[in-house]
Formats: structure tokens, C-alpha cells, sequence
């Protein structure tokens, strides 16, 4: 239900709001609950509550980066939004070896921290998309 709300939420939003707003506010906010989920999930409503925060937030960020993509090259949105899908589920396999290997080296309730910190390099990479983005376009001459 939460993960639907975040979709919606973000589709709607990148419409109304922009693209680069919503990145960053479903970024930033999914690597806030992240952070607090230690301490939010002390009770079972407590995790409960950050669960669905946190899965609306990671949610959020699909439909949003894909439209950014078509956007970016709206003839080969194809190519882009297969090679997104496919880096997303290379994401996912790194990230569950990398939750695995911190979980061994420290402790489970590390995972959080470098979650979030993980997310910030997504928001660096959306800040430093959009700066590309702005700079003027040279001709060859």
C-alpha cells in the first residue's frame, strides 16, 4: 500500500513540483527514515511506522527518475529506461552484499547508517546530473 502511495506520490509530484525537487525530497527523506530506523523500530508500531515511511520514500523515487530519463533523450527512452532497470537490479544485488558484509563486520543495527549514506551518493549523482544538465552546449567548429 505504501510502496503504491510512493509511486503515486512521485509521479504526481514530478509533474507538479519538478523532477529535481522530488528526487531530492524522496532521496533525502528516504535516507532519513534509514537513519532513524534503529531507534523508530525499538516497537513493533514504532517499525510499523518507519517501514511505511521508508518504502513510501524509496518508492517515490522510480516513477521520478524515470521520467527524468525520458526526458533527458526522449528518442532512445526505450534503451535508457532498460539499462535503468537493469543498474536498478544490479543495485539491489551490491547493496545485499554490501548489508551482508557490514552485518558481519559490525552489526545489523549499523545497516541504517550506511544505507543513508549510500542514498547521499544518489543525491550527489542527481545534483551533479542537474549541473551537467544546465551547462550551455559547446559547438564544434
Amino acid at each position: 500500500m505504501f510502496a503504491i502511495a510512493g509511486s503515486r506520490i512521485g509521479d504526481f509530484g514530478s509533474d507538479r513540483w519538478g523532477i529535481f525537487r522530488m528526487l531530492m525530497v524522496s532521496l533525502l527523506f528516504h535516507a532519513a527514515a534509514l537513519i532513524v530506523f534503529p531507534w523508530a523500530a525499538t516497537t513493533f508500531i514504532g517499525a510499523i511506522m518507519i517501514l511505511a515511511i521508508w518504502i513510501g520514500f524509496a518508492t517515490m523515487t522510480t516513477p521520478v527518475q524515470q521520467y527524468y530519463l525520458i526526458s533527458l533523450s526522449p528518442e532512445s527512452s526505450g534503451l535508457a529506461l532498460g539499462m535503468n532497470n537493469s543498474i536498478f537490479q544490479l543495485g539491489m544485488a551490491v547493496g545485499a552484499a554490501t548489508g551482508g558484509w557490514i552485518v558481519q563486520q559490525t552489526s545489523v543495527m549499523d545497516l541504517g547508517f550506511y544505507g543513508a549514506m549510500s542514498i547521499m551518493l544518489g543525491v550527489g549523482s542527481v545534483l551533479n546530473s542537474f549541473a551537467i544538465k544546465k551547462q550551455p552546449k559547446t559547438t564544434r567548429g
